[in-house]
């Protein structure tokens, strides 16, 4: 099942070498009816970007992400993307983020109010009835010049390095507690979000649980 699979990727606390491999096979689950969430036609929606590690990109910050697919295979990349950065000794951090390259091609998705609505009411969602900040969204994705508060930032300490070279262009984040669920909860609300945002709908099976966000 692609649940388990990419859990299990972003559940590690610690990055290794193979965590972008796990990652990848997580992906590949999630599309098809034997076992995934979206059908095989989602695939060309999306492009997968996993860097492995290597000498010569020691210090650069590691990730997962799914981006539109007219993007370059390396570099700098723009528009909307679900991205997962490990943290320290913590679970993977969760987002939904703009590429450095700005906000093309996904103008249109970024700069929709209805889009900055979305993924406050999912991080609204994902924070009820937690005594600490799980979730946090930015009010207008399109502000690349501002930065997530510090309040926030220093709440989401453990995953400092993502925020501290990518806190302009994060607008929705979850960071992982101990409950398995709530995570599978959080990953699917913003995978959702943004196939939806694509013109892309869960499988028949699946939406009657999609729908729980859809309001």
């Amino acid at each position: 099942m692609w649940a388990d699979q990419l859990l299990d990727a972003i559940l590690e606390q610690r990055y290794s070498n193979v965590w972008p491999e796990k990652f990848k096979v997580g992906f590949e689950a999630l599309f098809g009816a034997e076992g995934g969430r979206y059908p095989e036609s989602a695939k060309r929606q999306v492009t997968l970007r996993a860097p492995a590690p290597s000498e010569d990109n020691e210090g650069i910050v590691p990730f997962a992400a799914l981006i539109h697919p007219s993007n370059p295979s390396s570099g700098p990349y723009g528009g909307t993307s679900l991205a997962v950065f490990p943290g320290d000794e913590v679970s993977c951090l969760i987002s939904l983020v703009v590429g450095t390259n700005g906000l093309a091609p996904d103008e249109g998705i970024l700069g929709r109010p209805g889009h900055a609505r979305k993924a406050a009411a999912v991080c609204a969602w994902l924070n009820n009835g937690k005594q600490k900040l799980a979730a946090w969204s930015k009010h207008d994705p399109t502000r690349l010049e501002q930065r997530i508060p510090g309040e926030v930032a220093a709440e989401f300490g453990k995953y400092s390095r993502a925020i501290e070279r990518y806190g302009n262009v994060l607008y929705a984040i979850y960071r992982p507690g101990s409950d398995r669920n709530e995570t599978l909860k959080a990953l699917t609300a913003f995978l959702d979000l943004m196939f939806d945002e694509r013109g892309v709908r869960p499988l028949t099976r699946f939406e009657r649980d999609a729908g729980r966000m859809d309001g």
